[in-house]
């Protein structure tokens, strides 16, 4: 009996040291023998006071066994890994404070088996445990997933609901690091027959033309706005040197400037953006929208944007985005200030009589976002489309509709 015992517990022993020596040199830990020779005794020395049969004793060691199995499953140990920036690997952020933080991105360990009973727990428990960490730096407020949460300068700052969480793992250095990406909580409308589909349909569009009906009228009270004398003269750089606001005509009747903010002053830019390589993002969006100019000048009208950047820098933006269509302007003077763009973009509408320049219509914040599209911008004119279907006053051009249309490098000039 002393013999097999003293067997058994040098081999209890040597699979401990080694499955401990293993895991030291993984993680580059140093084993106490001193430690590691008294935990052997203490465990001898229990084994040798306990006066329990062999039976009884293999039944509470299942017992205490499947006590810290639930226990370790219930209550799973977790650690926030973070990328290391040297050598690449995940750690604890716990234990390395300098290591980085993934942009909208947040992996977790979990050092414990994740079974039927506990799949859901990561989505239960991860965003709570997000949720109260420290806020980001700068003037942003932190959210449930460490992402920005502030929309744009019209709506302030607003927090965002806490999204569900999905999960994914893959092999790191690490055992199973968990991944946890925003997925959107939707309530879907319901699923009909299509001829419930159509029903619905024929429905709304009943609205949809009272709106397209009360866009038109809109527009017609839009050309019956008062206009307001341009007697400032007003200086711009442009690509072939200087010219006034009457230059920014080209020859037609109207003119449409919209103030694109790209220059040193500009602060609104989407992440990694910086002056002079990006405009502002806003203005960005917009511009990519804009349709060819020449079916505006078909319809006597001159588009332009206008900046504080050097044209140097403006035909380097224009060329990089493929923008080489939009007739861009150096603002030189107070054109800005005294039209209301020298703070938010805005897009305001001019009309010419001979040499005689009035303003005659100006949209700025949401105003902005129908913009880019011909109609859009013609509506927003003195003249409108000048159609004839148009509530236009007596005497102003128009002709059918449909017949002036053409592809945009068919056009004559339009002047």
């Amino acid at each position: 009996m002393i013999a097999g015992g003293l067997a058994v517990a040098l081999v209890g022993f040597s699979e401990g040291y080694g499955a401990a020596s293993a895991f030291a040199g993984k993680y580059g830990d140093r084993l106490d023998n001193n430690q590691g020779f008294i935990a052997f005794g203490a465990s001898n020395l229990g084994a040798g006071l306990t006066t329990l049969d062999a039976l009884p004793a293999i039944v509470l060691g299942v017992i205490v066994s499947l006590v810290l199995l639930i226990y370790r499953v219930s209550f799973p140990n977790t650690a926030e890994l973070r990328r290391d920036r040297e050598t690449g690997s995940f750690e604890n952020q716990a234990l390395h404070e300098d290591a980085e933080r993934l942009p909208r991105l947040a992996v977790y360990r979990f050092e414990a088996p994740l079974i039927y009973a506990t799949d859901r727990w990561p989505s239960r428990h991860v965003p709570l445990r997000r949720a109260h960490q420290p806020t980001g730096s700068g003037g942003d407020r932190g959210c449930s997933t460490g992402m920005r949460c502030c929309t744009s300068r019209m709506n302030g700052l607003t927090d965002a609901p806490p999204p569900r969480v999905t999960t994914r793992s893959w092999t790191l250095r690490r055992p199973r690091p968990q991944v946890f990406e925003r997925s959107p909580r939707m309530k879907t409308p319901p699923i009909v027959s299509p001829q419930a589909w159509e029903a619905a349909r024929q429905e709304l569009l009943v609205r949809e033309k009272e709106l397209t009906r009360a866009r038109d009228a809109l527009a017609a009270e839009r050309r019956r706005m008062p206009w307001l004398a341009v007697d400032k003269a007003y200086q711009f750089d442009g690509p072939d040197g200087r010219a006034s606001l009457l230059d920014l005509f080209d020859g037609r009747r109207q003119l449409i400037v919209y103030r694109a903010f790209y220059g040193p002053e500009v602060t609104t830019y989407a992440e990694g953006g910086s002056y002079p390589q990006r405009a502002c993002v806003g203005c960005s969006f917009l511009a990519d929208q804009v349709a060819h100019p020449a079916h505006l000048n078909a319809r006597n009208t001159t588009l332009v944007f206008a900046s504080r950047a050097p044209q140097a820098q403006i035909q380097a933006l224009k060329a990089r985005h493929g923008w080489e269509h939009i007739p861009w302007y150096t603002i030189t003077d107070d054109f800005d200030t005294d039209f209301d763009v020298d703070e938010w973009h805005g897009t305001n509408a001019f009309v010419r009589e001979g040499d005689r320049i009035f303003r005659t219509y100006f949209i700025t914040a949401r105003g902005d976002e129908q913009m880019g599209s011909t109609w859009n911008y013609l509506d927003i004119t003195a003249l409108g489309r000048q159609e004839a279907w148009e509530d236009s006053p007596e005497g102003y051009p128009q002709t059918p509709p449909y017949g002036w249309w053409n592809y945009h490098d068919a056009y004559s000039q339009g002047r």
